[in-house]
């Protein structure tokens, strides 16, 4: 199975029914992120989203939050890290409702709520580009009912991923 196979069925697996909504961050406590000072995005190894506008939100989130962090945009071939994603969406159609009998025109369907829900992941993972190793990794996965709310939720979900980063220096052993 490939890489790409594997983070596919684990984001769909996170976004699941009964696991919790969020954003969940780790990173290789053995690497000093002080040494990273560009990025650019590798767009080989990512999963794009399927909906233009969220990968555009995606793309726009990620740079806002890189570049606050004092990180400076570059060719791929230049940068200290790579910015790999995986978006995966899915969508859920759904009515509540019942049969009835009408004597004179038979057999019916009354439907008393439809409704379409959307549930999405998004994983970002940022490579060390001297040796391919993903350094850093966040994981936001969320269930919605009304899809205009998208773009912000993405957006409010890759804030919350980067807060603390860059994550603290590795310890010096003594």
């Amino acid at each position: 199975m490939g890489s790409r196979t594997a983070v596919a069925l684990l984001v769909v697996g996170l976004a699941l029914p009964g696991v919790a909504a969020g954003v969940k961050v780790d990173h290789d406590p053995q690497v000093d992120f002080a040494r990273f000072q560009t990025y650019a995005w590798n767009d080989a190894e990512s999963l794009k989203a399927a909906v233009p506008e969220i990968q555009a939100v995606i793309v726009r989130s990620v740079e806002r939050e890189l570049e606050a962090k004092g990180l400076r945009k570059v060719d791929l071939q230049e940068a200290d890290l790579h910015v790999v994603i995986f978006a995966i969406g899915e969508t859920l159609a759904g009515s509540t409702g019942g049969f009835y009998r009408n004597p004179t025109s038979g057999w019916g369907f009354i439907s008393s709520d439809a409704r379409i829900v959307k549930r999405g992941a998004l994983v970002i993972d940022l490579h060390d580009s001297s040796n391919g190793q993903p350094v850093w990794h966040a994981v936001a996965d969320k269930t919605i009912s009304n899809p205009d709310k998208a773009p912000d939720l993405v957006d409010q979900a890759i804030a919350r991923a980067f807060r603390n980063y860059p994550p603290p220096p590795p310890a010096r052993e003594k």
